[in-house]
Order: structure tokens, then C-alpha cells, then sequence
């Protein structure tokens, strides 16, 4: 969550309890000033202020406390607070309905929960029972900043910048839900200064560097050490041949060894596009539009400077195969040879699951029928895992394990057992670990 929306998160919260500022000044080491017991009223200097952006600092606490907020059409507050306070190790929740307009509310909770929970888990107990939707928010803890920051206003009027030295370099922080003791962090750093005295502050992590993914890629021969009994298809259709989803999923599942079928949403907008390399006169562009308009379309719109290029959307019930022959031949008639022609298309994509994974014959049979429902750029593929013992990462100069010495992949149809396969490898690698990984055989 950016910094932003921890920000309008923290406006929210306001209305709960505000036991945590005062948790927060017990462990940074800071109390409110003494009051001034002079004869003489002393006036209490001008309040402004500053913020460090990208601090590199250290988590040094994460406390048994989160801060959230989600979505839900759910009015009884009750029965969230009720469903969350029935987790493993809760034993506080406090929330509030940051907004009440339909049709959904703004949940926001601070939870507190026992030290045997990490944050990271109660959040995810939270979303595992599907009370709440889009749920985000923070973790409390506590960093170490460096020794001394460059401050600068935060109302920029001012121009102000203020170095300090901190006597304590722990912060009160806002930290991501996975974020553990020891991790390096980037952070904003918010104080508020009455002259040179630091009256409140308050660290906003931007980025955890320790947990920070880095990806890598990788391309070796690896052997095929399983196959499921199930392809997975794709193919691009145009708008003027778009197939008939039903009758497809039909005939797919009338193949020989096909248990069922499932196919993905295919959605085409009508449009035709015009384009060519050179500005044509504006006699011609009077003389295409009204031509274009003859077919019908939804609107029509041109761009002739320096390039012609021509967006005509039409209805959903339009013959395009028509209309992009009669553009064609007018274009002809036009002397306009170097406009072509675009039609738009979309991807369809949809998976079969066989009696047994020996899919060479059948991978045969579904791309003739794919073929004759007007598919182009078919790719079928069978799900497999390959072997794979380690990750050689070249750029952390670094070897990790891989889980059970196989990766998911996706092989062509028609392998066996056994085979190699050149593979291209894709991988994340998280706290020294690999996070994600799967392999596709080079097309």
C-alpha cells in the first residue's frame, strides 16, 4: 500500500482508541514536554512539519497489533468484529464504517492479537473467511533510523530544511503485514518541530528491501518427469469469424478420450481500422467518410496528419466481413493501395481434460477442428513438470533448492515421459528463497 493510502487509512482510524500513540511514545523514548512552571508564560513555538522521504532503516519490533480497513455490504458491524474476534489469537477488535455509502461500507479495524500470531497470518486468516474484500492496511512496529536526517517542510511555501541528530534512532513505524524483525526498509519519516525541539514522530515504510522479489530467467534442457491428462489451448479470432463458443465446446467434446471441456469468455469489439503511411487531400477524406457512413457504422472517427488513420466501431449484430470486402474495393477505386485494412480480434482460450496423457493423436484431431472455427495462431500445450534440483541465480551469485527437484511447465502436446525439452525458466526469488517458479517449452 502506498504511502498515500496509509495516509487517508490513518484519518480513518483517528476515531478508534488512541492507546497505540501512547505505546508508540513509550518506545521511542519520548514524552510529552513538561509544562512551564516560570512566573513568566512562555509562548509555545510554531508547530511545522517535515518529512525524509526513502530513509534506509531497520525493524527492529513488530507489534502484536494491525491497523485495517476493507470492503463490505454486510451493515451488522457486529458480525465482522464477531468474525474476526473468532480467529486464533485474537483478543481485541475495535472498528469502525469509514464510509456508508452503498453499496459497500469501508471496514476499518484495529486488531490485536496474541505474540504467538504474526500479523501476516491473522491477515490472512481474515481474508481466508471472506468477510471482507480488498483488505489492506499496516502493521505497527518500531525501526532504527539512521544516526541523523535531512528534514525538509512539508508545506513547500516554506523551503525549509532542518538537519537533526537523534539522541533515540528508534521510530514508531507503519510496516507491511510481512515485514520481520531485522529487515532493511526504505521509509518516509514524518516530524513535527516546535523550534529545534522534535514534538512527534512517525516512520511510513516505502519499500522492504530484504523482502524485495528479484526475478531471473533461464533456458536449459530439462526432462519431462510427468504429464497430466490435459491440454491447454489458445488461438486468435476475428470479429467477422468469431466461433460459435457453444457449438465449439460441442464438437471438442465429442474428440475420443475427452472427459470435458472448458472454455474461456470470448469478447470482440466490431471495429474496423483504416491506415496508411501518407496524408491523403481532404477531398478523398470526404469522399471515404461518406462511403464509410453508407455501411452503417456506430461512429466514425479520422486522423489525417501526416498518416491517415480511420476508427469505425460498428454494431454488434454488423456483418464486418461485408463491410471489410466494400472498403476494400473502394480503397481499390480510390487509388488508395498503401491504406490497409485492420480488423479487430481477441484471444480465445480454453483447456481439455483427457482419460490419459498420451496426447499426440488428440492434440492433432483439436487443431484441425480449432482450424475449421477460423482460429488463427494456435498454440496447444499439456501441462508437465520438469526435472530441476537448484536455481543457479548468476545475479545474487547465490544456489537455491528447488521443492521436490520439478517445476510446473508447460510442454508441447505429443512428448513423453522421459523427454528433453528446451525450456524457457522464470523465476522470483523472496528472503533467499525461491517464491515462484515454472517453466514453457521454446516455441
Amino acid at each position: 500500500m502506498n504511502k498515500n493510502q496509509v495516509i487517508a487509512l490513518a484519518i480513518g482510524i483517528l476515531m478508534l482508541s488512541s492507546t497505540i500513540g501512547f505505546a508508540f511514545m513509550s518506545l521511542s523514548g519520548q514524552a510529552p514536554a513538561a509544562a512551564n512552571t516560570g512566573d513568566t508564560p512562555v509562548p509555545p513555538a510554531s508547530e511545522i512539519k517535515y518529512s525524509a522521504k526513502f530513509q534506509p532503516a531497520k525493524v527492529v519490533e513488530i507489534m502484536p497489533l494491525i491497523k485495517i480497513f476493507g470492503y463490505t455490504s454486510e451493515y451488522d458491524i457486529q458480525k465482522i468484529d464477531s468474525a474476526i474476534a473468532g480467529i486464533s489469537g485474537v483478543t481485541k477488535v475495535t472498528s469502525v464504517f469509514g464510509n456508508t455509502a452503498p453499496p459497500n461500507l469501508t471496514y476499518i479495524a484495529e486488531i490485536s492479537f496474541s505474540r504467538d500470531f504474526g500479523p501476516e497470518t491473522v491477515v490472512g486468516e481474515i481474508k481466508s473467511r471472506g468477510i471482507l474484500q480488498g483488505v489492506d492496511g499496516y502493521a505497527l512496529g518500531v525501526v532504527d533510523l539512521q544516526k541523523k536526517i535531512v528534514f525538509k517542510s512539508e508545506n513547500a511555501d516554506l523551503n525549509l530544511t532542518k538537519e537533526y541528530e537523534f539522541a533515540d534512532t528508534q521510530s514508531p513505524a507503519l510496516v507491511g503485514f510481512a515485514d520481520l524483525k531485522g529487515d532493511d526498509v526504505l521509509v518516509t519519516v514524518s516530524a513535527v518541530f516546535a523550534g529545534s525541539k522534535l514534538v512527534d514522530l512517525m516512520s511510513i515504510e516505502e519499500q522492504n528491501i530484504t523482502a524485495a522479489p528479484s526475478s531471473g530467467t533461464q533456458n536449459l534442457e530439462l526432462s519431462i518427469v510427468s504429464l497430466e491428462p490435459s491440454l491447454v489451448f489458445s488461438g486468435k479470432a476475428f470479429f467477422s469469424a468469431k466461433p460459435d463458443s457453444d457449438a465449439l465446446k460441442a464438437k471438442i467434446g465429442s474428440i475420443a478420450d475427452v472427459n470435458w471441456v472448458e472454455l474461456g469468455a470470448l469478447s470482440i469489439a466490431p471495429k474496423l481500422t483504416l491506415s496508411g503511411p501518407l496524408q491523403i487531400s481532404e477531398e478523398q477524406v470526404h469522399d471515404l467518410n461518406v462511403f464509410i457512413l453508407s455501411l452503417n457504422p456506430q461512429d466514425v472517427s479520422f486522423v489525417n496528419q501526416g498518416l491517415l488513420e480511420v476508427s469505425i466501431p460498428f454494431n454488434d449484430d454488423a456483418n464486418l466481413a461485408d463491410a471489410k470486402a466494400r472498403l476494400a474495393l473502394q480503397l481499390k477505386a480510390m487509388d488508395l493501395n498503401s491504406v490497409s485494412i485492420g480488423e479487430n480480434s481477441g484471444e480465445l482460450f480454453g483447456s481439455v481434460s483427457l482419460m490419459r496423457a498420451d496426447s499426440n493423436a488428440l492434440s492433432g484431431q483439436l487443431r484441425q477442428l480449432l482450424e475449421s472455427f477460423s482460429l488463427q495462431d494456435i498454440a496447444i500445450m499439456q501441462p508437465a513438470r520438469l526435472f530441476m534440483s537448484e536455481v543457479a541465480d548468476s545475479n545474487a551469485n547465490a544456489v537455491y533448492p528447488v521443492d521436490s527437484n520439478s517445476v510446473n511447465a508447460q510442454v508441447k502436446a505429443g512428448h513423453a515421459i522421459g523427454d528433453k525439452v528446451k525450456a524457457n525458466i522464470l523465476y522470483y526469488i523472496v528472503r533467499k528463497k525461491i517464491a515462484f517458479i515454472a517453466a514453457e517449452e521454446e516455441k
